[in-house]
């Protein structure tokens, strides 16, 4: 059974375990092309009024647009379709703007809940033709390590003192030259050899430093 109800956008509440934490530029590009364009995909909502697909556009709904919204109650056995009848055909300016638009805001205003993506994935819902399992296993590998959080200092317990003095230059100046001529003159002149693949130099001359054959041990 099909049955069409006009009700209040109050009786139904976004997604409470959304997997999609939403962006900001993709909120606001959804609210902006809403306020232009209209409303365009429906959104779905368990019996108790959660949604299940569109917490984003249930959101922004309530802000654009008044308290009423068009309810489709359906069991999922047929397809539904929604047709904007102020739109004549799919090639004018409108529905091409509408195609675009529906693309773009899925595109920004994607954010996964990867704790709780993986959380589903290990109570053993249905992930088969969604994800691969390497990338679940890439989402896990982006999750920072339990109890370290995100400074540095933590990551670095049980590793051997280190300090870094600072190597930077104290001033760095560009220097112009209009002809090769000139640039063999500068070199005689501080006592250095360029080539074309010379891109700073230091002066007084500094040798490079070669790094790739140091080791560090553990002295205790």
């Amino acid at each position: 059974m099909v049955e069409v109800k006009q009700e209040k956008i109050a009786n139904f509440r976004p997604q409470r375990r959304n997997l999609n934490k939403h962006k900001q530029r993709g909120l606001g590009t959804l609210e902006s092309s809403m306020r232009k364009r209209g409303y365009v995909a429906p959104m779905t909502a368990a019996a108790d009024g959660e949604i299940i697909d569109g917490s984003a556009r249930l959101e922004t709904s309530a802000i654009v647009f008044d308290d009423d919204v068009l309810v489709v109650h359906h069991d999922g056995t047929k397809p539904i379709i929604m047709v904007r009848d102020d739109i004549a055909s799919a090639d004018s300016p409108e529905a091409r703007e509408i195609s675009i638009a529906a693309n773009r805001v899925a595109q920004l205003n994607l954010d996964w809940d990867v704790e709780q993506l993986l959380a589903d994935a290990q109570a053993g819902l249905d992930m088969q033709g969604l994800f691969e399992q390497s990338e679940l296993d890439a989402m896990l590998a982006e999750l920072t390590p339990e109890g370290l959080g995100d400074d540095p200092n933590e990551h670095w317990r049980g590793m051997p003192e280190f300090e870094q003095e600072d190597k930077r230059a104290l001033r760095s100046i560009i220097v112009h030259f209009e002809k090769a001529s000139d640039v063999d003159d500068f070199a005689r002149i501080i006592h250095q050899t360029f080539t074309d693949k010379t891109k700073s130099i230091w002066h007084p001359y500094k040798p490079h430093e070669v790094l790739k054959n140091i080791g560090y041990k553990d002295e205790s």
